[in-house]
């Protein structure tokens, strides 16, 4: 089976030392993330790994790709269907677990979105699972994750 390629994205992660001792519990897990198109985001790890819980961490970034991802395909799908969204929300979580491995994964990612329509063009309850449907399988940051990824939407 062969694999095509339809793009590539890169990012520069970089982290530096600084003068602190490099200890495990103490050293400063800070970095930066630069993205090829000029953002530059402040990251850590979670306070759970001595972390800073006010910066984004790789599971909350991960949670967010996917919720991300999905909304982009559900919203193209919408507008492919002419249901017109006025807005879109999403409260998305991540669940830790272990593997039979013993090692700490996202087990388990599940989105929450509540889709507003346009009255006129609301979609029937039939079509709106269809379209979730549709974008669950066509989302590709859930095509690249082996969490369970369970969608619990609301139309309104």
């Amino acid at each position: 089976m062969s694999e095509e390629k339809t793009g590539q994205h890169a990012v520069t992660l970089t982290w530096n030392r600084g003068e602190q001792p490099f200890d495990y519990k103490t050293f400063d897990r800070t970095h930066f993330i630069d993205y090829d198109h000029g953002v530059r985001v402040l990251a850590s790890s979670t306070k759970k790994f001595y972390g800073d819980d006010r910066l984004l961490n790789p599971d909350v970034a991960l949670v967010g790709a996917l919720s991300s991802c999905f909304m982009l395909t559900f919203l193209a799908i919408a507008a492919l269907k002419k249901c017109v969204v006025n807005e879109y929300k999403d409260r998305a979580t991540g669940e830790m677990g272990q593997n039979e491995e013993g090692k700490t994964w996202v087990s388990r990612i599940e989105l929450s979105p509540v889709v507003v329509f346009e009255k006129d063009s609301k979609p029937t309850e039939e079509l709106f699972q269809e379209m979730i449907a549709k974008a669950h399988t066509g989302c590709f940051i859930a095509n690249s994750v082996k969490s369970s990824v369970e969608i619990q939407p609301t139309a309104l």
